[in-house]
């Protein structure tokens, strides 16, 4: 019976194994093993951040992580160069040819400049790095011609370019940041143009480089130039103190209008981070990096502490729950006939965390007051909705109203998976409304299909040896003796 038993418990591990049923090993160990609290780290008040405005935001998925009026329009001084150089370095190969013109010229010795003389030629590289680096206003006007043959031109190209991008709240009118009413953007939007700057590798290299050698031209001895930005590298030892060991770059800006301005890299185990900072104090040139290195150790300090920063949320909570706390429900076609909600698809709303920040106070209070009395409006991409369908899926957006008056506007995704007819299913990585993976991908029959004839060769497995159990008994059994009776 001992053998028998360990058959009956190895058929047992094997459907058990297939079916994928697994005893979590590591529970036990994870109920043994209290894990400690942690504290996480408060995030900067908007008093203490010296600054008109500040948006910081994850450099690879563009994802808010703190915020401070991030859709006030402001000047950005020479912040503005990062979108030159980008539009510049798409345009052009690096080792183009720019031969300077009468444009280089008029620059007071208050501006930023490297002293280009018309007919100087330079390589384009040479040019981004002199407007990356000491911030040339020179450097970007001989750019700007270059590709467009124009300043305004350029400023077209830079507005067409801003609405790729996704900027809404920007009007550039020059490409080197020097005062004009009419040249503005916001932190956010100039969030967006970092962000895509740093993903391309010769803006990334030159912004976080110290110092850089321009060899001798056709009108120019060599020149060295250093980098503004003191986050990465300062010629005086006694403002060693701004460095910062995890930055990457990226663009100062400061004029009396737009007080100092940057746009600020840093990266730390492979996080990576992007803050911009605008009308920082004037009078005061260093507080932005002050500022800067504030929202990284903030942003660093969650991951150090197993929370991502983009997962915060930041807002008025009750606005939250009472626009949430509305049920929103699709019905979707073409549903496999076992999915136990038979096809009934809650929607789950994503908002954009600022939106709800800087919502005004009006709007806030009429939610609040009247969350039973809001009307959603929603909006599928398609109607009806196809299963398969994956979780997180953004399948439309929805409006709220109160009044008929539009509160805000916020993204639907798919709370759950939901399988198509025949057991198709969708991924979460490609999961629009329609994306299949046909029964071949999904492993060419249904589960029941394959499970069935296996359970039925375990069990003519486990007959055969109990057959031969009960033979094998037979055979070794003794024989007994007959007794013959005689009657007397």
């Amino acid at each position: 019976m001992r053998k028998l038993s360990l058959y009956i418990l190895l058929v047992v591990f094997t459907i058990v194994s297939f079916l994928g049923i697994s005893i979590p090993a590591n529970r036990v160990l994870a109920e043994a093993t209290a894990t400690p609290e942690v504290t996480l780290p408060t995030a900067p008040s908007e008093s203490s951040i010296n600054a008109q405005s500040v948006t910081m935001i994850d450099a690879d998925t563009g994802a808010i992580v703190y915020t401070k009026t991030p859709y006030k329009k402001l000047y950005p001084a020479s912040v503005t160069k990062l979108l030159t150089v980008l539009i510049l370095l798409e345009n052009c190969d690096l080792d183009d040819i720019v031969v300077c013109g009468n444009e280089v010229t008029g620059f007071t010795a208050e501006n930023c400049k490297i002293n280009l003389q018309p007919g100087e030629k330079l390589t384009v590289e040479q040019i981004a790095y002199a407007c990356l680096l000491p911030s040339a206003n020179d450097a970007a006007a001989a750019a700007a011609v270059h590709v467009a043959g124009s300043i305004d031109a350029f400023a077209e190209m830079m507005n067409e370019r801003a609405k790729q991008l996704g900027l809404k709240d920007s009007n550039f009118v020059n490409p080197h940041g020097i005062h004009d009413d009419n040249h503005y953007t916001t932190t956010w939007d100039m969030s967006l143009v970092a962000k895509v700057a740093l993903e391309n590798e010769t803006i990334a290299k030159i912004v976080k480089t110290g110092t850089y050698t321009i060899p001798a031209t056709n009108k120019s001895d060599e020149r060295e130039i250093m980098n503004t930005n003191c986050l990465i590298v300062n010629n005086d030892s006694a403002k060693d103190k701004y460095l910062y060991s995890y930055a990457t770059g990226m663009k100062t800006g400061t004029t009396y209008k737009a007080g100092t301005c940057l746009a600020a890299s840093a990266k730390k185990d492979g996080k990576e981070y992007i803050a911009v900072i605008f009308n920082a104090p004037y009078n005061n040139g260093y507080e932005r990096f002050n500022i800067a290195a504030t929202l990284f150790d903030y942003a660093f300090a969650l991951n150090d502490s197993g929370v991502d920063p983009t997962t915060i949320r930041f807002g008025d909570p009750d606005v939250y729950s009472a626009l949430e706390g509305i049920t929103l429900k699709t019905q979707l076609e073409n549903v496999d006939e076992n999915d136990e909600l038979n096809g009934m698809l809650k929607l789950n709303v994503v908002f954009n965390d600022i939106d709800i920040k800087y919502m005004d106070k009006a709007t806030k209070q009429t939610i609040k007051d009247n969350a039973d009395s809001i009307v959603a409006k929603k909006s599928l991409v398609a109607k009806p909705l196809y299963a398969p369908i994956a979780i997180n899926t953004e399948v439309g957006t929805v409006s709220f109203y109160y009044d008929d008056d539009k509160l805000i506007t916020g993204k639907l995704v798919a709370s759950r998976d939901v399988a198509g007819v025949g057991g198709m299913t969708a991924v979460p990585e490609e999961s629009q409304p329609g994306y299949l993976i046909t029964p071949e991908q999904a492993g060419d029959f249904p589960l029941l299909w394959i499970l069935i004839p296996v359970l039925l060769l375990l069990i003519i497995f486990i007959r055969i040896i109990l057959k031969r159990r009960m033979h094998h008994n037979r055979t070794r059994r003794p024989k007994r003796r007959r007794t013959k009776y005689y009657s007397l």
